[in-house]
């Protein structure tokens, strides 16, 4: 039977600027042959020198109590870099403004092996070997759990190798221009969840909003993310797609990500609704990270001719069990079928990509659901602390109580040791957040008193005949 014959709810998780390596790719080193990730002994060569894939967390660049989850200076993502990194080569159409200290490339475009050159290009003063970095289990023990649980996408790629901004288009509207690489506002285009509007279909997003909010031109305000738990436990209805857009002012850390993905997929698998649901967690774009696997052509024109790299991406429901999918995928073809699913009158545009990238709803499913779903490990505290600590209001997640201070200390640059690579940048203080969020609050309050205040006044005046 196909998956979404089974689904009555959609869950979409895009996290923000992985690769499929750079996440999951270990899952071949420790012994699954079917995983089609890293050997170990993958290289860009960068000025005579190979650099090759390395785990971050045997690199020497981690916090002071557990793993590295947040390496910077972060690998670009723009149209230019990206297609550096997948052809070894600095594109021809590119501006050559933005690339005067670039030296020309000499010898042939070898796919997948410009990532060193590109990061070298955007931050010549760092470590050119980090963009090969990978997490391990012992870095991202959540996703590696759902990954041994549930089915993992072996070929799904961002929609175009650009940022995330572009291939955030793709996930909602099923296309973009290439003007979303500017700093102009994204041309207004049909979104997912408004073809949903027509044919009277709940949805609901949840978190900050992000880009998504953008794109909808402010039409609906987003809910906390505790909302859309609390619908998942049964508390409230579950609309029948909710997408999730975390905040993107966040820090680009691992151990956010873990979290969330931990609170939602516990929140879905104890709840009423675990067995008509499909949460799918994926990411946006590469982010810059290495990956091995050269993206396929899409058959259109310049600048979308080829599919972006690959990204993490992960189909957890009663439907899905322990193993891959081998398809190739896009954020395009899952949007496809969430209308086919749920607005069978509305599709999108033909486009050429669509002979080579199979609808989304068109992925077979299991006979019968797991209705006593696999329970994930808990979190380790460091991880949780953080969190909390960092982006726990945020997030909806609740306060940062006192004790996640500490945590939060540990996970400053200052009390990393020494490293070859750069530490992360300072983030704020947990207690420094809270207090300008009260403020806030209170100077809101009073003058929204002050105004009730005037407003009563004048309407005692009125009375009196003033």
């Amino acid at each position: 039977m196909r998956l979404f014959d089974g689904v009555d709810h959609l869950i979409l998780l895009t996290l923000r600027g992985r690769s499929f390596d750079h996440l999951l790719g270990a899952l071949r080193l420790e012994g699954r042959e079917d995983i089609d990730g890293l050997r170990g002994d993958e290289v860009c060569p960068l000025d005579g020198v190979e650099h090759r894939v390395f785990a971050l967390d045997d690199g020497g660049h981690r916090p002071a109590d557990g793993p590295v989850s947040c390496p910077t200076p972060r690998p670009p993502d723009a149209r230019p870099y990206a297609w550096t990194q997948l052809q070894g080569a600095i594109p021809a159409w590119s501006p050559r403004a933005d690339w005067s200290h670039a030296q020309p490339y000499s010898g042939a475009a070898i796919p997948c092996s410009g990532f060193a050159r590109a990061y070298a290009l955007a931050h010549p003063e760092a470590d050119p070997r980090l963009p090969l970095g990978y997490f391990t289990r012992r870095s991202a023990p959540t996703f590696y759990a759902l990954a041994d649980r549930f089915t993992v996408c072996n070929r799904w790629f961002a929609s175009a190798p650009a940022s995330g901004l572009t291939n955030r288009l793709f996930a909602v509207c099923g296309e973009a221009g290439p003007e979303a690489e500017s700093a102009d506002p994204p041309s207004r285009r049909r979104t997912m969840v408004e073809l949903l509007d027509r044919a009277g279909v709940s949805w609901g997003v949840y978190g900050d909003g992000g880009s998504l909010s953008q794109l909808l031109g402010g039409a609906r305000s987003t809910a906390p993310i505790a909302a859309l738990l609390g619908a998942l436990r049964g508390e409230t209805p579950l609309p029948s797609l909710s997408v999730v857009e975390p905040d993107a002012r966040l820090p680009h850390d691992l151990q956010l990500e873990e979290r969330l993905v931990y609170s939602l997929v516990e929140a879905l698998t104890s709840g009423p609704r675990w067995a008509k649901s499909l949460l799918v967690i994926t990411y946006d774009s590469p982010g810059g990270w290495f990956d091995h696997v050269p993206p396929p052509e899409t058959g259109e024109a310049p600048p979308f001719e080829r599919l972006g790299g690959r990204v993490p991406a992960l189909l957890v429901s009663p439907w899905t069990g322990p193993g891959v999918c081998d398809l190739t995928l896009d954020h395009r073809a899952l949007v496809q079928g969430a209308l086919a699913r749920f607005a069978s009158a509305y599709a999108l545009s033909p486009q050429p990509r669509d002979e080579r990238v199979v609808a989304f709803g068109e992925l077979a499913g299991s006979e019968a659901p797991r209705l006593d779903p696999p329970r994930l490990p808990a979190p380790p505290p460091a991880v949780d602390a953080v969190v909390k600590a960092l982006a726990g209001r945020a997030q909806g997640l609740g306060e940062p109580p006192p004790w996640a201070r500490e945590a939060a200390r540990l996970a400053r640059p200052e009390a990393r040791p020494d490293s070859k690579l750069p530490p992360p940048p300072r983030w704020p203080r947990p207690e420094e957040e809270v207090e300008r969020a009260i403020e806030d609050r209170l100077g809101r309050f009073e003058r929204a008193a002050e105004a009730f205040s005037s407003r009563a006044e004048r309407a005692v005046r009125k009375l009196d005949g003033g």
